[in-house]
């Protein structure tokens, strides 16, 4: 789909949570036009060190587009907009100064900045070889990431030629977690059918 529509899997999968996230409003009888997103982005040059090297970033997306190709081509250029922005490269930077300050400074700081999102993608990459555990091979990998003040965080990990999800709610936010997860489902294929 990705091919096709001249897009990331990347793409695809922001999409997949924003159109989710636009329905979820909609049925809930509080449509929104945009929502705030908040991402990782990968700052990684070496593809052959492990951890993470990434900086924070957040996007506007739109809420309010129900075609599915349409959202695809507008979170894409959303996506590459928010990926050349100069503050993203210039958080490396900070993270020096950053780790100076008080830890109460940062948490206070941080909480504000989370507490602006609605919702956290992150696109994760896994072991690109087989792993097992005690022995056994593992089969699927299902990413959990924090929820960071949003309502909900959708993580998707490449493992072994397959894109797994994990979600992540506040129930306080999200008042029917089984309706988002219906939405999310309904989104994907949908996107899958475009």
């Amino acid at each position: 789909v990705s091919k096709r529509n001249g897009v990331s899997v990347n793409d695809f999968f922001v999409a997949g949570a924003t159109l989710a996230s636009g329905n979820y409003h909609r049925q809930m009888g509080s449509p929104a036009e945009q929502l705030r997103m908040a991402m990782p982005i990968s700052q990684r040059a070496d593809r052959n060190i492990g951890g993470n090297v990434f900086s924070p970033s957040q996007s506007i997306v739109p809420a309010a587009t129900l075609d599915p190709g349409s959202l695809l081509a507008e979170v894409h250029d959303v996506l590459d907009r928010t990926k050349s922005e100069p503050a993203v490269g210039a958080a490396n930077m900070l993270a020096g100064f950053i780790n100076l300050l008080p830890t109460s400074m940062v948490a206070r700081t941080g909480f504000r900045f989370a507490s602006t999102i609605d919702f956290v993608t992150s696109n994760l990459r896994a072991a690109p070889m087989d792993t097992f555990i005690a022995g056994a091979l593992m089969e699927s990998n299902y990413p959990m990431g924090p929820l960071a003040g949003s309502a909900f965080n959708l993580t998707t990990m490449s493992f072994r030629g397959n894109l797994n999800m994990g979600v992540v709610m506040d129930t306080a936010a999200i008042e029917e977690p089984d309706r988002l997860v219906s939405c999310l489902k309904a989104a994907y294929k949908a996107l899958l059918a475009t």
